[in-house]
């Protein structure tokens, strides 16, 4: 079984983690987290340019990298995000439930991304994972048990 990737600090992202090729492109938010639907935390996207609601289907609403960095970094916003479009390539991978406990994938999440070969983070809640990869979805289905795939409309 693989060794967990610990220690994680999760207060102090690592932003130069982030691929060039992602950071270059203005499709950039920020996000807040907010409780929703009888106490359901959810991000809502936010345009780092302006502050107010962002929307995922809107580039208008998006900047760059460094603006959402910025917006970040002066704690107006609980986090950054990335916006997918069909144009762009980039698919996001959202790995739901695939942590035993905060921070610590299960040896088939592991596997998982072991095998994308690409750059992936934990997701807010540190219980699920993200993975950004180049392609383009099929028609059908995005979605199988804990495993979801977008390519337009979402951010992560």
């Amino acid at each position: 079984m693989p060794t967990p990737l610990l220690p994680i600090d999760f207060s102090k992202p690592d932003f130069e983690a982030l691929p060039h090729e992602l950071r270059s492109v203005p499709h950039w938010v920020n996000w807040n987290l907010v409780e929703r639907d009888g106490g359901k935390p959810t991000k809502v996207p936010v345009d780092p340019n302006t502050g107010k609601n962002a929307k995922t289907n809107d580039p208008s609403t998006w900047g760059s990298f460094e603006t959402a960095l910025e917006r970040f970094s002066e704690g107006l916003c609980t986090g950054l995000g990335f916006c997918f479009t069909d144009e762009l390539g980039i698919v996001g991978v959202d790995l739901d439930n695939c942590c035993s406990m905060p921070g610590v994938l299960t040896a088939e999440a592991f596997e998982t991304l072991k095998q994308l070969d690409t750059y992936a983070e934990f997701s807010q809640s540190q219980m699920g994972a993200h993975a950004l990869i180049r392609g383009k979805l099929p028609a059908g289905a995005s979605r199988r048990g804990n495993l979801e795939i977008y390519q337009s409309g979402r951010f992560f």
